[in-house]
């Protein structure tokens, strides 16, 4: 048996049973793959565990360029019912933006239901893949943060030209080199996001060098293909 690790799921509990019940979930006689190698080290420090790890990955028979008229907008991963979406910092963050210059259009994703922002916001809720592309196409910058593990989400950006500005903590250092891929990744610090985002919006040649990049980092794999690394991975 294997274990396919997405996320280290201890940090997701305040220190209680679910805390632990997540610990004792890496005790197991089960051979380790996870998503990304932050998680390799993560496991080795924390557990003493020999962990592969496949690539962080998108999709680009659906994750593409499609040549549409992009807005100044900026579009962002918003999801309250996930603590390390830290969905109160992309709501400061987002605020900042229209403070500074109110005509950036802000567009946020990622979970159905009422959310009362104080400044204008375009909520789309739950989106399909296909919806997710045109967004992406729609947009000059994507926002995508979270604390721990990053999910598929921003190298799907990345794949549809899109420059994505994320957080400089969990396992986004371990994947991607902001200088050389299509990120500009900060701590969790609100002025340091809102520069980074209007560096991209307002730099016309900054824009289009990160958007080749993102383009060209972003590699290109279906979950077919992460499967066949996993099995690769687990008969090795």
């Amino acid at each position: 048996l294997a274990y396919f690790v997405q996320d280290y799921e201890p940090y997701f509990y305040p220190v209680s049973e679910e805390y632990l019940n997540a610990i004792n979930t890496y005790n197991q006689d089960l051979s380790v793959i996870t998503i990304g190698c932050w998680l390799v080290h993560k496991l080795r420090e924390k557990h003493g565990l020999k962990a592969r790890h496949t690539a962080f990955t998108a999709d680009r028979s659906l994750y593409r360029p499609l040549g549409l008229k992009r807005e100044k907008a900026v579009c962002a991963i918003f999801q309250p019912a996930k603590w390390r979406r830290c969905a109160h910092l992309v709501e400061r963050a987002l605020e900042l933006v229209h403070l500074v210059d109110p005509d950036v259009k802000l567009i946020v994703y990622g979970q159905d239901g009422d959310y009362n922002f104080d400044f204008p916001v375009e909520n789309l809720g739950l989106v399909t893949k296909q919806e997710c592309n045109e967004l992406y196409n729609r947009c000059m910058v994507g926002l995508c943060i979270s604390s721990t593990n990053p999910s598929r989400v921003p190298f799907e950006m990345m794949a549809a030209g899109l420059p994505v500005v994320a957080t400089k903590v969990g396992g986004i250092p371990y994947v991607v080199d902001h200088r050389r891929d299509g990120f500009l990744s900060e701590y969790g610090d609100i002025d340091s996001f809102c520069s980074s985002l209007f560096n991209l919006l307002s730099d016309p040649g900054l824009w289009s060098a990160f958007s080749t990049r993102a383009q060209s980092s972003a590699l290109d794999y279906s979950w077919q293909k992460i499967a066949g690394c996993i099995l690769q991975e687990y008969t090795r």
